[in-house]
């Protein structure tokens, strides 16, 4: 084999390696995107226990308590 051969043969499997790991990198993060967790909402839920964020994937919805009691948020996860 000649000296230019071995050459090719070396540029031509670091190019190859360098494709296959971009392929295998860019399945993963394709991967990733599709199982993302539900983001937050950024709302927050307060009771007499103190505060806290709403779970991932909830959000807040008024309720009234009872037909002329006060108004409350209720967090509602689906």
């Amino acid at each position: 084999m000649s000296n230019f051969s071995v050459r090719a043969a070396m540029v031509a499997a670091v190019l190859l390696s360098t494709t296959t790991g971009g392929l295998f990198e860019s399945a993963y993060a394709q991967s990733a995107k599709a199982k993302s967790k539900p983001q937050a909402s950024g709302q927050m839920v307060c009771n007499a226990q103190g505060c806290r964020p709403v779970a991932p994937g909830c959000h807040l919805e008024q309720q009234q308590i009872g037909t002329s009691g006060p108004w409350t948020n209720k967090e509602v996860c689906k």
